[in-house]
C-alpha cells in the first residue's frame, strides 16, 4: 500500500452525535480518530424525514432520511441509493446490529472493497427479526475480511460470530482519556456533588432499559440505608423505576439526574465512591461506563453475565463481580466496598491502571489501523472457521 495515497473509508452505522448511545459514542470516536490518516465518510440515519450531507471535524457525515422505525429498525429506502453512491471506498466498515445497513452491505458492496464488521452485540429479544437478521449476518460474515469483537468471551459465546473465529480480531472499546482528566472546574463540581449528596455515594450511568438491571440495584439499595445513589441517564423505563424507588421508600436516597452534560457526568465519576453496572442480560456487551469510571480511579461492581463486562472489570483487581439478578449479592458487594477504605483504594488504583493500559482510545485506534493495513496489503480471501453453520 502506498504511504502517500489517502485511503477512503466508509463507516456505516445507525446514528451520529448528537444522538446518544454506546454504539454511537464508539462510532463517533472511530470516525474522528481515523481522519488523521484516512478520508472518512460516515453513513447513518437521520432522525427526521430529510437527508443532511455535511462535514463535521473532518468527517463527511451523511444522515439519510428516515420515515420512522419498526422494531428498532429504520425505514429508509434512500439509504440504499446513498450506500451505492458512497460504496467505492477501499474499506467499508459496518457496525452491527443495523438491519438496513447489513442488507445494503450484502447486496451492494463491490467485490474489490474490503469489508470489516464490528459486531457490537447479538439481537436478543426480537425472535423473528433476530432469525432473519442472523441469516443476513451469516452471509455477511462469509463475505467479510475481518470481524471485530470487543472481547474474546463475547466472540466465543455469540451464536453468530463464534462460527467465524478465524476472521475475528479482538479490539476492545477505547475511551479518550484526555476527556476524563481532572480539571479544577470538574473537581469543583465533584465537591459540590459530595456536599449535596453526602460521602457514601454510589453511581449508575446508562440508559434506563430492561437489560441494565437498575431494578435489581434499587432493591439492593433498600438494604443499605446509609448509602445514596445517583442515576445518570434516561430511557423508556425511567417512569417505572422512579415508581419502584418510591415503592421501596428510596425517594430521599435515590436521585434520577436524567441526561447530563459530559462535564457533569465526569464530576459524578469523580464524586462517587464506586460505579455499579448491574446488567442482567448479555445485551450489555461491554459496558463502556465501566472504563470511564475506572479511568477516574473508581472501582466497579458488575455482574457475571455471559458477555464482556467481567473482562473489563476484573474481580478482585479492579472491582467486584457478582451474579446477575441477585439483589442480595449486590447488597453484600456494596456494603463491602463502602465499609473498607483500603479495599476501595486498592481496587480503584487497579482500575485506573487497567483502563490506561488496555482501554485507551489510542490503543483501540492503533489496533484498527493495523487491521486496515493488513487487509489492504494481502489477498482478498480469508479462511472461514470450519464450524460455520449451514442452517443458522
Amino acid at each position: 500500500m502506498s504511504a502517500t495515497r489517502v485511503i477512503k473509508v466508509l463507516q456505516v452505522g445507525k446514528y451520529y452525535p448528537p444522538v446518544e448511545g454506546g454504539i454511537e459514542s464508539h462510532f463517533h470516536s472511530l470516525c474522528l480518530g481515523l481522519t488523521s490518516r484516512y478520508e472518512v465518510t460516515a453513513l447513518v440515519f437521520n432522525t427526521s424525514s430529510h437527508t443532511v450531507d455535511e462535514t463535521i471535524d473532518g468527517v463527511r457525515v451523511v444522515r439519510v432520511a428516515s420515515l420512522g422505525r419498526i422494531l428498532s429498525t429504520e425505514i429508509s429506502p434512500s439509504f440504499f441509493s446513498w450506500f451505492k453512491r458512497l460504496r467505492h471506498a477501499e474499506v467499508i466498515h459496518l457496525h452491527t446490529p443495523n438491519p438496513v445497513g447489513e442488507l445494503a452491505c450484502l447486496m451492494l458492496t463491490p467485490s474489490k472493497a474490503r469489508l470489516v464488521i464490528t459486531y457490537h452485540s447479538d439481537v436478543i429479544r426480537q425472535r423473528i427479526l433476530g432469525r432473519l437478521n442472523r441469516l443476513v449476518l451469516h452471509r455477511l460474515m462469509r463475505r467479510a475480511d475481518r470481524v471485530i469483537a470487543f472481547t474474546q468471551r463475547y466472540m466465543e459465546t455469540s451464536p453468530v460470530i463464534r462460527h467465524y473465529a478465524g476472521k475475528c480480531a479482538i479490539i476492545p472499546h477505547g475511551v479518550d482519556l484526555q476527556e476524563l482528566r481532572r480539571t479544577p472546574a470538574v473537581e469543583a463540581m465533584a465537591a459540590d456533588l459530595r456536599r449535596q449528596y453526602g460521602s457514601n455515594l454510589v453511581l449508575f450511568v446508562g440508559r434506563l432499559v430492561y437489560y441494565k438491571g437498575v431494578d435489581v440495584l434499587l432493591r439492593a439499595m433498600a438494604r443499605v440505608p446509609e448509602t445514596r445513589l445517583l442515576i445518570v441517564g434516561d430511557g423508556p423505563m425511567r417512569q417505572s423505576l422512579e415508581a419502584l424507588s418510591q415503592e421501596l421508600g428510596l425517594s430521599a436516597r435515590v436521585t434520577f439526574l436524567g441526561r447530563v452534560s459530559p462535564e457533569i457526568k465526569l464530576a459524578c465519576y469523580q464524586a462517587c465512591d464506586f460505579l455499579v453496572l448491574p446488567a442482567t442480560h448479555r445485551s450489555e456487551a461491554f459496558g463502556v461506563v465501566q472504563v470511564e469510571a475506572m479511568a477516574c480511579g473508581r472501582p466497579v461492581i458488575c455482574t457475571n453475565i455471559d458477555s464482556g463486562t467481567p473482562f473489563v472489570n476484573q474481580d478482585g483487581v479492579t472491582g467486584i463481580v457478582v451474579e446477575p439478578d441477585d439483589s442480595e449479592a449486590l447488597t453484600h458487594a456494596i456494603r463491602r466496598l463502602q465499609s473498607d477504605d483500603a479495599l476501595r483504594n486498592r481496587l480503584g488504583a487497579g482500575a485506573e491502571r487497567r483502563a490506561r493500559e488496555l482501554f485507551s482510545r489510542e490503543v483501540m485506534l492503533g489496533s484498527l489501523r493495523l487491521l486496515y493495513v493488513e487487509i489492504l496489503d494481502q489477498p482478498r480471501q480469508l479462511p472461514v472457521c470450519t464450524n460455520e453453520p449451514v442452517n443458522p
